[in-house]
């Protein structure tokens, strides 16, 4: 990844977004869908009128899911009898199948047809909003308290062992961005996979 990424871009949504819109066309024409990708190359659809299940999903341009020949189909086509849900089966990547029944068409006081209705339940006062935005902090023991709240140059901060996530990450990719940018060169002492054991480590006074 390259770490001078965000200096050739003017929105951060040429990296990664959430956008929401209604397909056109066919039997698809309304439903609704959010469209998300992240900076690391996933990209897949929630549909949000078919219970909010995953249609198309990929990474890296790598095709993981599978559509029906039938496509993504509108509620309003749902025929419950017999084996005809298959009319309007997405596939996709996540299908939920229930509540009434999953399986085979049955009877039981009523006419239960093949896996359900739910899956093609429209979602209610569906939206997609901020919950927190998330801000950047050295996590540290107790041997730096006296460092809580004052203001560290990046040059000073090079003074202490810094334990970071390994070269893979977004946040290592991000961290030596802003060092190079002072002309500084960020050696961590240790780089791991995992926050968890970052955190064990930095608790530990490792």
């Amino acid at each position: 990844m390259d770490r001078t990424k965000y200096e050739y871009i003017g929105n951060l949504s040429q990296l990664f977004h959430v956008e929401n819109y209604r397909m056109e066309g066919g039997k698809k024409d309304g439903v609704r869908v959010t469209n998300v990708q992240n900076e690391n190359g996933l990209n897949y659809t929630v549909v949000a009128d078919r219970c909010m299940d995953i249609a198309n999903l990929s990474f890296k341009g790598i095709n993981i899911s599978y559509i029906n020949p039938s496509g993504i189909v509108a509620p309003e086509y749902y025929d419950r009898t017999g084996v005809n849900w298959l009319k309007s089966f997405t596939a996709g990547f996540v299908t939920t199948c229930g509540l009434d029944n999953v399986g085979n068409p049955c009877e039981d006081g009523e006419e239960l047809g093949l896996h359900g209705r739910i899956g093609n339940t429209p979602a209610d006062e569906y939206n997609v909003r901020i919950i927190r935005e998330f801000k950047d902090v050295f996590v540290a023991n107790d041997e730096y308290k006296e460092l809580r709240g004052k203001t560290i140059s990046l040059k000073d901060l090079k003074r202490f062992p810094i334990l970071m996530l390994d070269r893979k990450s977004t946040t290592c990719e991000f961290l030596h961005q802003v060092f190079q940018k002072s002309q500084l060169d960020l050696v961590p002492e240790i780089e791991l996979s995992s926050n968890d054991l970052l955190i064990d480590l930095a608790r530990i006074v490792l």
